[in-house]
């Protein structure tokens, strides 16, 4: 069966000035962050409009105008596989700046296609911004989403290794966002917050019936330290800096037990994992009992 390329979706004229004078730009990440991390931390009116990274008039060494006014854009963003796209937005450009991104609005007829074509593109196709027509036909779709891409699903109790401001986000600010409350209100648990900057870990349990894990992992998100004695004193140190707790802490789940468990048992087990990590151990963890 024939692959279906982009402009299969998209119908844009082959003898139209958006076919031959667009651009298509490839978002894939800088200095290490992956710009489709930064774009589902966006605000999704703002998600519409393509990352502002992506209509900057000149190149990063400024010797190369890319963007025309009438331009239309194309915004692709990197998936987790190296030719793995997804279609981010279709803008025009309105205004040109050469020391700001340029002003564009959306192109209301490709709205629906917005976040929701994936699309595969050879590996020699990475950078940064391109002609459309040269790149277009080689855009093979694989997958047309039901709804608008807005991070990974909840990949299971034992696969979860997550940052605290990537946890949130997938819990609060996605339309993913029930997938992960549901699994996470549906378990007492005990769970490990692993701080990679100092390399210790604390050991909590979540037993109480209103919402759970969901609840407990609550608490760490409205609080940053969950109250735990220990990590508020961390917090102390920190002045309070939020970024702190939300990059360097790491949440997982070692233990699930069904909500018909009493919460002694569940407590027993946290006690079990504080050995096996010798958590209360200052040198290792911030368990005080």
């Amino acid at each position: 069966m024939e692959a279906i390329k982009l402009n299969d979706l998209l119908n844009i004229d082959e003898k139209s000035d958006d076919f031959l004078n667009g651009r298509i730009t490839l978002n894939t990440s800088y200095n290490g962050v992956k710009h489709l991390d930064t774009w589902l931390q966006m605000k999704e009116n703002e998600r519409e409009y393509g990352p502002d990274f992506s209509f900057w008039a000149k190149n990063s060494t400024g010797s190369k105008q890319h963007l025309h006014e009438n331009d239309l854009v194309v915004v692709a963003i990197q998936m987790y596989s190296r030719d793995t796209w997804l279609l981010a937005s279709i803008c025009r450009v309105t205004k040109v700046h050469f020391d700001k991104p340029c002003e564009r609005v959306v192109e209301e007829k490709y709205r629906k296609w917005f976040n929701r074509v994936i699309f595969k593109l050879s590996k020699n196709a990475q950078g940064y911004n391109f002609k459309l027509h040269t790149f277009l036909d080689r855009c093979d779709v694989i997958e047309i989403l039901p709804k608008p891409y807005s991070g990974i699903p909840f990949p299971g109790y034992f696969n979860l290794n997550e940052k605290m401001r990537t946890l949130m986000h997938y819990i609060d600010d996605t339309n993913l966002g029930e997938d992960w409350k549901n699994a996470l209100k549906a378990v007492k648990a005990v769970y490990c917050l692993n701080n990679h900057d100092e390399n210790k870990v604390y050991i909590g349990s979540a037993y109480n019936d209103n919402g759970c894990l969901l609840k407990r992992w609550k608490d760490y998100f409205d609080s940053l330290h969950g109250y735990n004695v220990e990590l508020k004193s961390l917090f102390e140190k920190h002045k309070g800096d939020k970024d702190y707790f939300l990059d360097n802490f790491y949440f997982s789940i070692l233990e699930i037990l069904p909500t018909s468990v009493s919460d002694e048992e569940v407590i027993k087990r946290e006690h079990h994992w504080m050995d096996v990590f010798n958590s209360r151990d200052s040198k290792c963890g911030y368990n005080k009992n």
